[in-house]
């Protein structure tokens, strides 16, 4: 409920307008970014920024100009004769209608939530299809536990931070380690797996490793969310909510297709070497 009152304030100092069940029409300019909920929007004048539709209506009219980018979920954008948008539109599990003479100057991205399922991944281990449909329903439980985990960096800041300089400062250094890190995980493994003390020590060794991998990703979503913050014009510096757009950033990867899954995996060896190369130290990414 906190991190939902400080998302409110920051919403009020940054953006536009948050409606529910409402209709509403921009005729004038508007400079700040607009974010919908449940509503219906129509635009005859000028939308400087970015729009944020959640299973909202948009609808951009004659003459109309949107010179940001859309973001829709489970939404309807419908641009009428002469309208234009400058920017992207990220739709996901929604409807995009362009009449003739309508303008995008920007590209058109597409996908579905079922992209997030992970059904054909359990489908090949668990054969209970009622767990299987049980666990689906869940599929966002393990985003949500990795943000869980980001708050260990109120514990230990300066670990999180130098992970995410070294990121920053050091990417292919980092993709190096990552490398290294991986093959020697993997031997490491298999010694321990093979020897009788071995069996022991596996599930701490496992913690041990789990650990790691998500320090590294909880360091690489820093980097990324406080990039995505200054584009959002965000002022507060929170680094929970730089960690939060961030893993939105990373986890959104593997919906592109063909390609999202290895710049998913791409981040994932950066963000694990750059956790095994970094020691405790002040560096920021500023």
């Amino acid at each position: 409920f906190c991190g939902l009152y400080y998302l409110y304030n920051i919403a009020q100092n940054n953006l536009h307008v948050i409606t529910y069940d409402t209709s509403l029409t921009a005729k004038k300019a508007v400079s700040k970014n607009v974010f919908i909920v449940n509503s219906k929007y129509i635009v005859s004048g000028t939308l400087k920024k970015n729009v944020v539709l959640i299973e909202s209506n948009l609808i951009i009219k004659n003459k109309a100009k949107v010179k940001g980018s859309i973001f829709a979920w489970q939404s309807s954008t419908i641009m009428d004769k002469g309208s234009r948008v400058e920017g992207d539109i990220f739709a996901m599990d929604s409807l995009i209608k362009f009449k003739k003479g309508s303008l995008l100057k920007g590209h058109k991205y597409v996908a579905q939530s079922s992209a997030l399922s992970l059904t054909p991944l359990l489908d090949q281990v668990i054969q209970d299809k009622p767990l299987i449909n049980l666990l689906h329903k869940f599929r966002f439980g393990v985003f949500i536990t990795i943000f869980i985990f980001s708050f260990l960096h109120m514990f230990f800041p300066l670990q999180f931070l130098n992970v995410a300089y070294t990121i920053y400062s050091k990417p292919f250094l980092a993709f190096a380690w990552g490398i290294i890190g991986l093959c020697l995980a993997l031997i490491c493994f298999f010694i321990l797996a093979l020897s009788i003390i071995g069996i022991f020590l596996i599930v701490p060794y496992i913690c041990l490793l789990l650990f790691i991998f998500l320090e590294g990703l909880v360091a690489a979503a820093l980097v990324f969310g406080k990039f995505f913050r200054k584009k959002l014009l965000i002022k507060v510096k929170w680094l929970w909510l730089e960690i939060l757009l961030g893993l939105i950033f990373i986890w959104s990867l593997r919906m592109i297709p063909n390609y999202g899954k290895y710049m998913y995996i791409l981040i994932i060896l950066i963000g694990i070497g750059a956790a095994l190369n970094s020691r405790l130290g002040t560096k920021n990414i500023e």
